[in-house]
């Protein structure tokens, strides 16, 4: 591509020495050259820093940060974006690997549809092996997945935005599920998303990071961006009442309240293991889990099933 325009890369670290040397290499490997690559480590108690110390004198592009403390993904993602001079933002996971045509093919995709202003990509998930476990697939229609958006996030967070878009929406502000925020805010100003409709991306899903971490606080917090949503919406302004103080209250959470949905959260994996296998099974296994934890659990299966269900019609459309 002539004339590449600037890309900058976010990538928060935490903790993700035994995978941090393949992550960055697969970004500064690209075929696209033209990239800054901003690094900022959250606190990290393993050896990240000090590898990306290394990685840092071996290439140019790379602007190494760390955080005093850790401040989580949603502050340090800020702090990153406030070092970032690119006219496009992309984002990147320490432990995940870009393949070689990610950055090219998601610029050249914005650059051919210009109405778009943030675009995903389709993903495939590995192990900590890098061994494939699934492909997620995602809408690569805007109207689509403005319309999914209302029930879960659209766009895997590996996504590549115009700069102006963050200098319009403004910054992350709720940690674990500050993508969704993120777009639900760009929805609300009338901006538009999709995804490549290519695999472009390697997403490790392993115990202890964000995917695998879909707890009780993370459905609270989904539930209070809704309801943001909605204010907004209702209101017709792109302001809401978001205070973080609600959402310390929304955070806090009890032990019984914890222990019960923890349960529920066996019972509901149990359910996805079975529903192919044995429906019957598949079937006590849901009950179980919407008894301990009927709020919370039955409100992430009707939006899950929604957006699916969404899914499933525009594949037939095709």
């Amino acid at each position: 591509m002539k004339n590449e325009p600037l890309v900058s890369v976010l990538i928060p670290t935490y903790n993700v020495s035994e995978f941090i040397d393949e992550a960055i290499e697969s970004i500064l490997n690209q075929t696209y050259k033209n990239l800054e690559v901003i690094i900022v480590d959250d606190g990290s108690g393993d050896e990240t820093y000090q590898k990306l110390q290394i990685l840092e004198k071996a290439d140019s592009r790379i602007k190494l940060f760390k955080n005093p403390t850790n401040l989580r993904i949603a502050e340090t993602l800020n702090f990153a974006l406030s070092k970032a001079s690119g006219q496009y933002i992309a984002r990147m996971d320490g432990d995940d690997i870009s393949l070689p045509e990610r950055i090219e093919k998601q610029v050249s995709y914005l650059i051919e549809h210009p109405e778009i202003d943030l675009l995903g990509l389709q993903v495939i998930a590995v192990d900590e092996a890098g061994v494939e476990i699934k492909r997620l697939k995602f809408s690569t229609d805007p109207a689509i997945s403005r319309t999914l958006i209302e029930y879960f996030s659209a766009v895997p967070h590996f996504w590549i935005a115009k700069k102006s878009v963050y200098d319009t929406v403004g910054n992350y502000r709720i940690a674990t599920a500050e993508d969704y925020d993120f777009l639900l805010r760009m929805a609300t100003l009338g901006l538009k998303f999709c995804n490549h409709p290519e695999f472009l991306y390697k997403q490790r899903i392993r115990g202890g990071n964000t995917t695998t971490a879909s707890g009780l606080v993370q459905r609270k917090y989904m539930s209070y961006i809704r309801e943001l949503y909605r204010e907004r919406l209702k209101s017709g302004q792109p302001n809401d009442s978001y205070s973080d103080a609600e959402l310390l209250k929304r955070k806090n959470t009890g032990n019984v309240e914890r222990s019960l949905f923890n349960f529920s959260n066996k019972f509901m994996f149990k359910f996805g293991v079975y529903i192919q296998q044995n429906k019957m099974k598949a079937a006590l296994y849901f009950i179980l889990a919407m008894v301990f934890s009927p709020i919370h659990q039955g409100r992430y299966f009707l939006n899950k099933n929604k957006y699916n269900q969404i899914l499933r019609a525009q594949a037939g459309a095709n």
